[in-house]
């Protein structure tokens, strides 16, 4: 008994899930609808995002991917048809440290969704699934799409891949947010620019940030400024191509704060070099990376 317990143990540890992710569900005044449903899908959305295995590499429970989806609807459509919006978070660990680095952070406007109480999410990657199921697919694709990306060079194209698979999917839904025309800054234009190679420079430094900065900071904090301030330079070139690209702006919604803590504390000529170079590819910033040559 023993055995088989230790057995059954270490393949569960070895074959857990990849996400780790906190789930909660609001609805501030929305009137009509019993609180038991918005439980529900409160617990049914973390269930199908934890408990789904996204990829087929081993994690342990404690490399699993801290990450959080804020769900709030704000609006009733029908008796189980509800819109709002959905908001998606996540981090890594930083090599001994204490300190965790935010990878993604946004906040997507377009969710419109249907859900009964009663209702179990679950995703099958071959068949058809409900817009709330895709949408939750998408984001856990992209969650570990990021992720991946901080560790080795590219590393989440498969992933990116995948969310860009479940765009081309639903082009013809009815629920917004999936399609070029819509706008400029919706789960379209995150996915198609997460695999356009006209982007790479924001990918790349993804991974160069990371790996060859933060995770060295404990050793050579000198070093790994340098490493992450050269790589912002080579968002330039992005810059002045596509100011407006969408990618852009999710990377700097996630990473601006931590670009001012970095930065801060660094030698005065490597700060003002910081401050110029993020005013002038993130200007939308720039108040923010005042603080950075602030004495």
């Amino acid at each position: 008994f023993l055995i088989l317990f230790t057995t059954i143990f270490a393949f569960t540890v070895s074959h857990g899930q990849e996400l780790n992710c906190q789930v909660s569900v609001s609805a501030p005044g929305i009137q009509g609808t019993s609180n038991t449903v918005f439980t529900a899908l409160q617990t049914q959305v973390r269930e199908l995002v934890n408990n789904t295995k996204w990829t087929n590499d081993k994690f342990l429970n404690e490399e699993r991917i801290q990450c959080q989806i804020t769900i709030t609807l704000n609006e009733k459509v029908s008796s189980s048809e509800f819109k709002g919006k959905i908001e998606v978070k996540s981090s890594r660990p930083v090599y001994k440290s204490g300190y965790s680095s935010p990878m993604l952070s946004i906040a997507d406007q377009n969710f419109q969704i249907k859900f009964d109480e009663f209702e179990v999410l679950l995703y099958n990657e071959n068949n058809q699934n409900s817009n709330l199921i895709n949408v939750a697919a998408y984001y856990c694709y992209m969650i570990i799409g990021f992720d991946y990306d901080s560790y080795s060079l590219l590393g989440g194209d498969l992933y990116f891949g995948k969310a860009q698979a479940i765009v081309v999917q639903m082009n013809n839904a009815r629920e917004p947010g999936w399609r070029a025309f819509e706008s400029d800054r919706n789960r379209y234009w995150l996915a198609e620019n997460l695999v356009s190679p006209r982007y790479r420079a924001i990918r790349n430094l993804e991974y160069n940030m990371h790996v060859k900065g933060l995770d060295i900071a404990n050793k050579d904090a000198e070093n790994a400024v340098g490493v992450i301030a050269q790589g912002l330079e080579t968002l330039k070139a992005v810059h002045t191509d596509r100011p407006n690209a969408f990618l852009l702006q999710v990377f700097f919604d996630a990473k601006s704060d931590e670009f001012v803590g970095i930065f801060k504390g660094a030698r005065g000529d490597v700060r003002a070099k910081a401050k110029q170079t993020l005013s002038e590819v993130n200007p939308g910033n720039i108040s923010k990376y005042d603080k950075i040559t602030e004495n």
